[in-house]
C-alpha cells in the first residue's frame, strides 16, 4: 500500500478500504497528490486485477 506524507506525518493508503468512505466524510481537500497519480493508479490496479 503506498504512504504519503502530509504536513511531516506518514499516511497510508488503505486501497481496499476506499469504497467504505462515506463521500459525505469527504469534505474539504487538504493537498493535492496528482504527482503520485502513477503510485495511487498501481495500487488500484493491483487492488481490482491481482499483479
Amino acid at each position: 500500500m503506498p504512504v504519503f506524507v502530509l504536513d511531516e506525518v506518514e499516511l497510508v493508503l488503505e486501497t481496499p478500504k476506499l469504497g467504505a468512505i462515506p463521500r459525505r466524510l469527504l469534505r474539504r481537500r487538504v493537498d493535492n497528490w496528482s504527482a503520485q497519480q502513477d503510485v495511487i493508479n498501481g495500487a488500484l490496479d493491483f487492488l481490482f486485477h491481482g499483479f
